[in-house]
């Protein structure tokens, strides 16, 4: 090509043959733009799959917050699991309802010990 990396190459002003000079992305912007994409998608799915363990979920999580105390989704009790937490911790997260407040390890023996993040009702 022109000695440029395959990012800096594609991010150039074109036409894109209309004639309207739009801004390409470039390859990595473009992949995060996929990757964001498909994670709000996935959050739908599960949010509208079943929409009573969502609310039932996001209730619980509102209960949490109220404390002002740091809780993780362990502290949250659901019969299925199925990205139906997540959807929910993501919701409230955009609605401003819960912050990050820092990370600690699963208590859950499904996750090994694995890092969690802690959340905490938004001031």
């Amino acid at each position: 090509m022109n000695g440029r990396p395959v990012s800096q190459t594609a991010a150039h002003l074109t036409d894109n043959g209309t004639g309207s000079g739009e801004e390409q992305l470039d390859l990595e912007a473009y992949q995060r733009q996929l990757v964001a994409t498909a994670k709000l998608n996935g959050q739908d799915r599960a949010r509208t799959g079943d929409t009573d363990a969502f609310d039932n979920v996001v209730e619980q999580v509102r209960e949490l917050a109220a404390t002002r105390h740091e809780f993780d989704a362990d502290d949250v009790e659901a019969f299925d699991r199925r990205g139906v937490v997540g959807a929910a911790f993501a919701h409230l997260r955009r609605s401003g309802e819960i912050v990050v407040a820092g990370y600690g390890i699963s208590r859950r023996p499904q996750r090994h010990g694995a890092l969690t993040r802690r959340w905490r009702g938004a001031p």
